[in-house]
């Protein structure tokens, strides 16, 4: 069976099956921050998502394709005229893993290749003690950052100024992308999904909840992300519940990263941690210790 992450509005849907994955798209207003993305974990068809929003009451999907490197991609879009039309579309990529005939579509990728300008790659060396990264990304002024250290340590970053280089950002990138390469770093894309929970009371203002939410992801994105440990995916808020989802490198050194830093926030009450185990598909808690958890 193809795994699937569904988004919507930018919140991970972590429950969801072909009637959730209807109803969400049912849900869809022409809100401009209101959209359905549908990742399968793996390529289909060498298609890494579809998405849909809706406006002038049609229903606007896109496509994309990525060819061994994500510098090497088509992207289309389409119009449908009825809601029917983009519920079976989602549904037969979600249960059938059927890609559309794009012959029907429009070809715009030449308009979104302006999106390959921003680069980040990174890369990470493990060693027998300890593991090491190295991330490289090019600013909108097209120097270049790198930031390189100990998995979970802060480690150091240099900003690099190509105005007077005589090789292009790009070719530079590149050069910096396989030296490391050849010093025995590699890309690590099997993250392991991290999860944080706070429960609350159902009287509980909803606002505050979105304020405490998303202050919460920006204190993990920060953390996480300087640290060299994944970033933050999003979160939800329902069922007495908030949760917020990460993807991790070493889910034990990002437990005590994201337990410190938020008792120095003073957000430790009503806490619960675990990540999900791929084999078993379960939530195993990590904190408190042996704690039970349940989405």
């Amino acid at each position: 069976m193809i795994q699937f992450k569904l988004i919507k509005d930018g919140s991970s849907v972590r429950k969801h099956d072909p009637e959730i994955l209807k109803t969400t798209i049912q849900s869809l207003t022409e809100d401009e921050d209101s959209y359905i993305i549908l990742e399968p974990k793996n390529p289909i068809e060498n298609s890494i998502y579809i998405q849909a929003i809706k406006q002038n009451n049609e229903y606007y999907a896109e496509i994309r394709f990525v060819f061994g490197t994500d510098d090497n991609f088509k992207h289309y879009s389409r119009t449908y005229a009825t809601q029917e039309e983009i519920i079976n579309l989602f549904s037969q990529y979600y249960t059938k893993g059927k890609v559309p005939n794009i012959n029907e579509w429009n070809d715009d990728s030449a308009l979104n290749a302006e999106e390959t300008d921003l680069k980040m790659v990174k890369l990470y060396k493990k060693s027998d003690s300890a593991t090491y990264y190295f991330e490289i990304w090019v600013n909108e002024d097209k120097t270049l950052t790198i930031h390189q250290g100990k998995l979970g340590e802060v480690g150091e970053t240099e900003n690099l100024d190509t105005k007077n280089n005589d090789l292009s950002t790009d070719v530079l990138l590149a050069k910096y992308i396989s030296e490391q390469k050849e010093a025995g770093y590699e890309e690590v894309n099997d993250l392991t999904e991290f999860i944080v929970q706070y429960s609350y009371e159902k009287d509980a203002d909803e606002a505050e909840l979105i304020e405490k939410r998303d202050y919460v992801e920006s204190l993990f994105n920060n953390c996480l992300g300087w640290t060299g440990n994944g970033h933050c995916d999003g979160g939800d808020i329902g069922s007495a519940t908030m949760n917020i989802f990460c993807y991790v490198i070493d889910k034990n050194i990002a437990i005590h990263t994201i337990l410190e830093v938020l008792e120095e926030e003073d957000l430790l009450d009503n806490l619960k941690i675990a990540y999900a185990d791929e084999i078993t598909e379960e939530y195993i808690g990590l904190y408190p210790p042996l704690t039970d958890f349940m989405l």
